[in-house]
């Protein structure tokens, strides 16, 4: 009898401890992210990945007129997506604590660089506050522009469910391309392309 009880006593510890640690385990959702200061994951293949989506919602469907937004950047000024129109504007989502969107920002920075006479705009849009975004731009030397949302509205707004995630707005406004996960900058080079931004192409 004795024995038995230790064997339920264990089987129901296992299942409690498995059910915590699913509970507990830091992951790269907006849902989450309210609730993670500095997850620690090493990479793995389902964010290793490269995926392209059209989202459910016609809004922020490939294709479809990017949705207009108003956010202030690290340093408090105003900045609205329609202020760009007809340039070619990638936008960055991405967060300090999340690895791969550490491992993005470089290939970010490179992009405008390449890019910028081209008439590409890169806007990165952080989920952190301005003191922390700020922080972290200066540590690297970065000079994109970096917006902030904090309170998640435009993530929202653009049905972001995994960071980092790149969209791609074409000339026209409208939405050309999405990129989930960690990219390569051949990967991204391309999606600018498909853009409107060709090798040697110069902003009308």
């Amino acid at each position: 009898m004795l024995e038995l009880t230790t064997m339920l006593f264990a089987a129901a510890l296992a299942v409690t401890s498995a059910v915590l640690d699913q509970q507990l385990k830091p992951n790269l959702h907006l849902d989450a992210a309210a609730n993670i200061s500095s997850p620690s994951q090493s990479r793995n293949e389902a964010y290793s990945k490269v995926e392209v989506s059209d989202p459910d919602g016609v809004s922020v469907a490939a294709r479809a007129l990017a949705p207009n937004f108003t956010l202030t950047d690290i340093n408090g000024r105003e900045f609205s997506l329609e202020s760009l129109r007809g340039k070619v504007v990638l936008i960055n989502f991405w967060a300090s604590w999340c690895p791969f969107c550490v491992e993005d920002m470089p290939l970010m920075q490179e992009l405008q660089n390449d890019f910028k006479q081209q008439g590409l705009v890169v806007v990165a849009i952080n989920l952190e506050d301005a003191e922390t975004a700020r922080a972290f731009m200066q540590e690297h030397g970065y000079t994109v522009k970096t917006l902030m949302d904090a309170d998640n509205q435009v993530s929202q707004l653009y049905k972001i469910e995994v960071l980092p995630t790149v969209v791609l707005i074409g000339r026209d406004g409208k939405i050309a391309t999405r990129l989930m996960g960690a990219k390569s900058k051949s990967t991204l080079t391309e999606a600018i392309a498909s853009a409107g931004i060709k090798n040697g192409s110069r902003d009308a």
